[in-house]
């Protein structure tokens, strides 16, 4: 961003979201001499207005209709997620009579997540419950695009599929809760069967109780019911 006017490479159509993602296929290096050779090859292609496959990342253009009505500051990153990958950064300046403008930054490389998921829940087992009397287990996942909350209960999804495991591992474990991101801005959204009403949302919470009995009447139960 320092080195260049990142969005004067981006072109704009009046009513859509002109979106330039950089995607990137190969883990991003953590040595700084490194980490700023990558950038510089980034930004070298980006200057020469190049599309296409790269070492190591690709260069899209996409451009995206976006409902008409009032402005939308967020017209732009709402419609990111219909983009191939997961976004791991996302920036917009903002509206211009022109259209919206978005550089976003993806990975469409090999998705390790549910790995490091079940590798991150079984340490938090190890090392904070008693495995002595039942108790719940709470899991953030903080980019939504990767895995979102909430299709978390929907048949065959990966987060049952986590559960299932984490439940016959501990035998004392009740619940599993997982959390997505916490959202800066609450969200307004309508409260079933009473549309004149307005639930201010700030994450979204999916919840797996376990089937063993003697969890039945586990109190843990009713901060989630």
């Amino acid at each position: 961003m320092k080195s260049s006017d990142i969005f004067s490479y981006i072109p704009t159509r009046p009513g859509e979201a002109n979106i330039l993602s950089i995607n990137v296929s190969k883990a991003i290096p953590t040595d700084e001499r490194k980490l700023l050779n990558f950038v510089g090859q980034i930004v070298d292609v980006l200057e020469d207005r190049s599309n296409g496959v790269f070492d190591g990342f690709e260069i899209v253009r996409s451009s995206i209709t976006v409902p008409s009505g009032p402005a939308n500051e967020d017209a732009c990153f709402d419609a990111a997620p219909s983009l191939p990958g997961a976004t791991l950064a996302f920036i917009s300046p903002k509206e211009s009579a022109q259209g919206w403008r978005g550089l976003r930054v993806a990975w469409t490389g090999e998705l390790t997540l549910w790995d490091k998921a079940e590798d991150v829940a079984k340490d938090a087992i190890d090392r904070q419950l008693t495995k002595r009397r039942p108790s719940a287990l709470a899991l953030q996942f903080m980019n939504d695009s990767s895995a979102c909350v909430t299709m978390a209960n929907d048949p065959g999804n990966s987060f049952a599929s986590l559960c299932e495991m984490l439940f016959e591992r501990e035998k004392e474990l009740a619940m599993v809760v997982f959390s997505g991101p916490i959202e800066a801005k609450p969200l307004p959204l309508p409260i079933p069967f009473r549309h004149d009403l307005i639930l201010s949302e700030n994450c979204k919470f999916a919840t797996f109780v376990s089937g063993r009995p003697k969890h039945h009447d586990w109190k843990g139960y009713k901060l989630f019911a």
